[in-house]
């Protein structure tokens, strides 16, 4: 009982931490002041620095990302994905921050959430603010512009949020249940022996009774050897195992290997000796991601990783030409729409591979591939609080592929919600207009961009995802010669 009173005691600390908690709220001058986490309400401004805990659920209105209004978010705490979440600022308010400076000014504007739920994946509201000429400006909320409690912001700078639902009603007390009382295997085993050793006491003392016959206070004599065999029992095993119980979590909580590890629980420490098996979902959830490069698959040709230092030379001598990969494109897409010409002009029975080879060659195929690579992401270039240049995403996946492409010569300069802007191996500006973005979901498996190339005008729409989903969308005749590729 003394063990469980004090893993109660280290609880109430933990939470009495947390509620007091000091954050920066945002008053009607203007200014900011600090307040205690437990004393946040709804409708409160809160203002939360880069790798602070959200205290409450709230929908954000403002963050120092200018350029694009995006930040990420670590969940961790929330669902256990390791993944950065991308969440993005509402429009307006971002916008009526950089320019007037306090939103405390914003009169008339309300925000309309939907009722406590307790799903994470979910949310409908909307935001809505009367103009001077008396009409009213809604902007649809979505996931995108929320940030539940529990969650940390992984973005550098700070952000400003309106908080929309406290305690009970977050989304994260919401899916919390009851803890059950935890015990262990040792102590299940424990429970099977005390018992198993009583029953064999008491057969002792019986058997002792009889043989000394029975007379008429043989009960008497029965508590008597009942009492003198009760040492069978090893009571002191039970209190010797709970004391190692307690030093294996103050062990656990002081071990610099692993250092930041709190252990909640000092029923079952001894569990993690008796470990076999690790079970993950998927890579990344307990390992550690390593992305490396095998090979590079196209039409025409595939590369290995001795061959990359060719997919730079390629790739510096196409942009060096005045062709851009956007005109390229454009002519194959030309020459597809006047296949039956094409078709006219070549001797019969010529394949459609050979047709796409005379009309596209190896080196503009490579080019366009790698800038499907760099144009097709979510990834964001930003500056951490030492200056240096850093890249963010939702899944280190994504950062993994820009960076190779970054090898390759083309260099993410900026992304935001409405243009990519990339760098390319002769020191050249790319620009592309997002028209729309469409995210990678584990129901689709894929995601796709439809950008503008801002030189030509040229609309292009990029694709990737899993082998299992894209396959099936590439022509039957390819679709054999690159698999047996890959």
């Amino acid at each position: 009982m003394m063990k469980e009173a004090w893993d109660d005691i280290q609880r109430y600390r933990r939470d009495k931490e947390i509620n007091e908690k000091q954050y920066e709220k945002l008053q009607e001058n203007g200014e900011f002041g600090f307040t205690r986490s437990e004393r946040i309400k709804v409708g409160d401004m809160i203002k939360v620095n880069q790798n602070e805990r959200i205290p409450a659920d709230m929908v954000l209105l403002y963050t120092t990302e200018h350029e694009n209004s995006n930040i990420f978010i670590r969940t961790d705490q929330l669902d256990g994905e390791t993944d950065w979440k991308l969440r993005k600022s509402i429009g307006f308010t971002q916008e009526f921050h950089q320019q007037e400076g306090n939103l405390m000014d914003m009169s008339k504007s309300k925000i309309i959430a939907e009722p406590p739920s307790a799903l994470i994946y979910n949310f409908k509201g909307k935001f809505c603010k009367d103009t001077d000429n008396d009409t009213e400006f809604d902007e649809r909320l979505t996931l995108e512009n929320t940030l539940w409690s529990n969650t940390v912001l992984a973005s550098s700078g700070h952000i400003i949020g309106l908080v929309i639902y406290t305690g009970k009603e977050t989304r994260a007390q919401m899916n919390s249940k009851n803890p059950n009382s935890k015990i262990g295997l040792l102590d299940l085993e424990l429970n099977f022996l005390s018992k198993l050793l009583f029953v064999l006491m008491v057969l002792l003392a019986f058997t002792i009774v009889i043989s000394n016959g029975f007379q008429s206070n043989w009960y008497i004599y029965l508590f008597r050897f009942v009492l003198l065999l009760s040492s069978i029992i090893p009571i002191s095993l039970r209190v010797n195992l709970d004391m190692a119980k307690i030093y294996y979590s103050w062990g656990i909580s002081r071990d610099d290997a692993i250092e930041g590890t709190i252990p909640r629980n000092s029923t079952i420490p001894e569990e993690l000796g008796r470990i076999q098996y690790l079970l993950s979902d998927k890579t990344g959830t307990l390992t550690k991601n390593e992305m490396d490069f095998k090979k590079l698959a196209t039409e025409f040709s595939t590369f290995t990783v001795d061959d990359i230092g060719d997919i730079r030379n390629i790739i510096e001598k196409n942009c060096r030409e005045e062709d851009s990969p956007a005109n390229d494109l454009y002519r194959t897409l030309y020459s597809y729409e006047n296949e039956s010409n094409v078709r006219d002009s070549m001797a019969p029975g010529t394949s459609n591979s050979i047709k796409r080879k005379k009309r596209r060659d190896l080196n503009y195929s490579i080019r366009d591939l790698v800038t499907a690579l760099a144009v097709c992401h979510n990834v964001t270039p930003v500056l951490n609080n030492e200056g240096e240049r850093e890249l963010q995403a939702s899944s280190p996946d994504e950062v993994a592929l820009v960076k190779f492409v970054e090898i390759l010569g083309y260099s993410l300069e900026k992304r935001d919600q409405r243009e990519i802007v990339i760098k390319n191996k002769i020191d050249t500006i790319e620009e592309f207009e997002i028209l729309e973005c469409f995210p990678f979901s584990s129901d689709t498996k894929r995601m796709g961009i439809i950008v503008r190339y801002k030189k030509n005008g040229l609309i292009l729409f990029f694709c990737k995802g899993a082998e299992v989903v894209m396959k099936d969308r590439v022509k039957p005749q390819q679709r054999s010669d690159l698999l047996e590729k890959c």
